[in-house]
This record gives structure tokens, C-alpha cells and sequence, in this order.
């Protein structure tokens, strides 16, 4: 469980570091939570990680080259950390890690 938290911590410090474009740090994590939530829901739904990528990337609307410089990173953590650890409460934790931050 450890292991997750401190991915969880890199992975926000990334959503934080988008700030700049972004002008409120709980949208920056909300948003960085929607893709997390994403990328957890498609790696349990057995899709690769290529994959994944690709369809969260075809759904961002907003700030896309900032958001897509951000993906990537996410959903490489995602697909690092034990199956196990892909629970429906991941992307909550995740946010409550991002905004900590």
C-alpha cells in the first residue's frame, strides 16, 4: 500500500506542476482524478496501456497539449502499480494525495 501512496504523491506533484495554465490546484487535481479514474477503469477493463492513453487523450477538450503532457506519466503509474491496487476509491485517493500536495 505504501508503494501506491508514493506513486499517488508523484503522480500529483505532476498534476500540480500544470498550475501554471491551470489557475485552481483542485481543479488541477479533479481534472488529473477524472483521468486517473479513467486509466484504472480501462487497465481493469484489461485494456493496454497504449490503449488507454490514446481513448483518455480523445476526450480532453480543454488545455489539450498541457493535459496530454501530463497523460502520459499518469497512466504509465497507473499501469506500474499492482492490479490489486485498482480499486473504484484509487482516483479519490489520488485527489486527496494531489491536493495534500
Amino acid at each position: 500500500m505504501k508503494k501506491a501512496w508514493v506513486l499517488a504523491a508523484a503522480m500529483a506533484i505532476g498534476a500540480t506542476q500544470v498550475q501554471a495554465q491551470v489557475t485552481d490546484k483542485t481543479e488541477a487535481c479533479e481534472m488529473s482524478g477524472v483521468f486517473v479514474a479513467q486509466a484504472v477503469e480501462m487497465r481493469v477493463a484489461g485494456m493496454d496501456r497504449k490503449e488507454t492513453q490514446a481513448a483518455i487523450k480523445d476526450t480532453i477538450t480543454e488545455n489539450v497539449l498541457m493535459w496530454s503532457l501530463v497523460l502520459g506519466p499518469m497512466v504509465k503509474q497507473i499501469y506500474q502499480l499492482p492490479i490489486e491496487k485498482m480499486t473504484p476509491d484509487y482516483a479519490e485517493k489520488f485527489v486527496e494525495a494531489c491536493l495534500e500536495q
